[in-house]
């Protein structure tokens, strides 16, 4: 950061994605990674959240940095000198809980989107917490497959997510009373 002014803005972003890293797509995040780009009083740095790793106590990114028409690919930023910092998307699932580990070592008062709303606030729980519960339909959290079978046994349209670790996967919208002759409820709980 030696050669910015004290105006330049340093934003950092880490992603999920080759794609995104390399901005091609329209993803709201490479949207958002352009626009920083554009502007003159911003100094950009893009990583990937693999690239996460940590040195001499000091949480670092490796991978592109851009201020103004000029991009420097395969450079190291250590998270601390920048301004602002953005987390796209999760990563991959096997390490994510020590990357989030990682990122809680930094002032986090520099995030968009700070770690513990990373790890404690995206999933689904957090819909039927308040203040959110007014907003939420009636829903049901169990690993109970007896409990969960009761209730979708009572009627009406359900959707059905995995308890844990499911990053959106086998999401099912079901209705009991509309399902197939022979067909169980249980494929849905197991």
């Amino acid at each position: 950061m030696d050669s910015l002014n004290r105006n330049t803005v340093s934003f950092a972003f880490l992603v999920a994605s080759e794609e995104t890293l390399m901005l091609k797509g329209n993803a709201s995040e490479c949207q958002v990674i352009r626009a920083s780009v554009k502007r003159p009083e911003t100094k950009v740095h893009c990583a990937m959240h693999s690239s996460l790793f940590a040195t001499d106590s000091k949480t670092t990114v490796q991978g592109w940095t851009q201020h103004g028409e000029i991009r420097h690919t395969n450079v190291e930023l250590r998270l601390e000198e920048a301004k602002v910092v953005w987390v796209f998307g999760f990563g991959a699932r096997h390490t994510f809980l020590d990357r989030m580990q990682l990122l809680r070592c930094v002032d986090q008062s520099k995030f968009v989107n700070r770690v513990d709303s990373l790890v404690f606030a995206h999933g689904k729980h957090t819909l039927v917490q308040p203040p959110l519960t007014h907003f939420h339909p009636t829903t049901v959290v169990s690993d109970d497959t007896d409990l969960l079978l009761a209730h979708l046994e009572t009627g009406g349209d359900w959707v059905l997510k995995p308890v844990a670790g499911s990053f959106g996967r086998s999401v099912f919208h079901c209705n009991f009373k509309r399902l197939r002759p022979g067909a169980t409820a249980g494929r849905y709980t197991q």
